[in-house]
């Protein structure tokens, strides 16, 4: 057999937790990884390591290791990189809703530069409490992207525009996190310009369901480097008009830090974990965000369930007992909380799979106590919403 005959049995489409629709397919005599909707030679590289292993080049999976697994017949069923998990399907039933889209063009003239340099020198002398008042001839979003690639800058957006301190206090967690990489307790931004627009202009008092956001650059045919954007949310969503005027706070660089996949690969987050005062902050409308018709809209139906279960279980928590890394729930257990944790116990594991979670019954009918380990992010969250929801019933 030869290595081209070897190299094609890998060719096909993967499906991904939250990513569906990857693709395998022939290049250079070899193969190669692409994302749904990448234009024909966009792609990762992929150079053999040892049978059925493989290692990616290029963007945020930069150096990660791929290996493929078969089934008893010989037939590629799925794949690891690095943490994530793949699983081969049939191209026909791979959704194409989570699709990526190039950037828009940035073209930097001289006066452009110069009218934004003159601008973000001015960011010193203003009060960083008040709205840059933005009166420049050019998008918005292309001074955002200008400053994130030029400038010691971070990029975070908000529907609140009244933050004068950014403290590491998460009050969302992101799904399928499996490095912990997203659900560290810390603040989030980026350098790139276009995406915190998304954050700021999506209205969270609206929000269910979850998000698919963020960039990927890819390497081209011709050695070039292109950027692509996904932007989805859930399709329950379709009917109302998520969106409203947000925030993109200009935050200094110096306390944050590029995260890095396990081998290296840098992707486009930043992360610091002590608190940050805003330079600036610039108000932003729907209509100045560049992809607003290119917010695709996905299927949220497994995580609305597991929400619904989360509820009953959570809800029946009567008291809690933080500890380093965890939090111990006191639960008012009943007939229903135990059929819905039972029900809820896949949904947590699939939507979040760092997390533990330890039930402890004592003796001679006592107490029933839920442990749970996890990421920084998530146990914030959850200690946060746990004491709310205690204070309430105790008033």
């Amino acid at each position: 057999m030869s290595q081209a005959q070897d190299f094609s049995i890998y060719i096909g489409t993967y499906d991904m937790p939250g990513m569906p629709g990857l693709r395998v397919v022939e290049h250079e005599g070899g193969i190669a990884m692409t994302m749904p909707n990448m234009p024909p030679g966009f792609v990762f590289k992929m150079t053999p390591e040892s049978e059925h292993k493989f290692r990616l080049h290029g963007g945020p999976v930069d150096g990660m290791l791929t290996e493929f697994t078969l089934d008893d017949d010989g037939n590629v069923i799925g794949s690891t990189a690095g943490p994530y998990v793949l699983t081969r399907v049939e191209a026909s039933t791979a959704p194409t809703r989570s699709a990526y889209y190039p950037a828009p063009k940035l073209d930097l003239t001289d006066e452009k530069v110069a009218a934004f340099d003159a601008l973000y020198a001015s960011l010193s002398e203003r009060d960083s409490n008040v709205p840059i008042p933005y009166e420049l001839p050019y998008p918005k979003h292309e001074f955002l992207r200008y400053l994130g690639l030029h400038k010691p800058v971070i990029l975070h957006g908000s529907n609140k525009g009244d933050i004068d301190v950014f403290a590491p206090v998460r009050k969302s967690t992101e799904l399928y996190d499996s490095e912990e990489r997203g659900n560290l307790a810390a603040i989030y931004g980026t350098h790139r310009g276009i995406w915190p627009m998304f954050f700021a202009l999506l209205d969270r008092e609206k929000m269910t369901g979850s998000m698919r956001n963020g960039p990927m650059e890819m390497d081209g045919p011709d050695g070039s480097k292109q950027l692509f954007y996904q932007f989805s949310i859930g399709e329950h969503l379709k009917d109302i008009n998520p969106w409203r005027t947000g925030t993109v706070y200009i935050l200094p660089r110096a306390t944050f830090t590029r995260l890095k996949n396990q081998e290296g690969g840098y992707f486009d987050e930043w992360a610091s974990k002590t608190a940050v005062n805003p330079l600036a902050k610039l108000v932003v409308e729907p209509e100045d965000f560049p992809m607003l018709d290119q917010v695709a809209y996905h299927d949220d139906s497994e995580l609305l369930e597991s929400g619904r279960l989360g509820k009953i279980v959570y809800g029946a928590v009567t008291d809690i007992e933080p500890y380093e890394g965890g939090l111990t729930m006191k639960l008012d257990w009943r007939e229903d909380v135990a059929a819905a944790f039972i029900e809820y116990l896949p949904y947590i594991r699939k939507f979040q799979p760092a997390v533990r979670l330890e039930l402890i019954f004592e003796p001679k009918n006592g107490p029933v106590w839920l442990r749970q380990d996890g990421p920084g992010a998530v146990i914030q969250t959850l200690t946060n919403d746990l004491k709310k929801q205690i204070a309430k019933e105790t008033e």
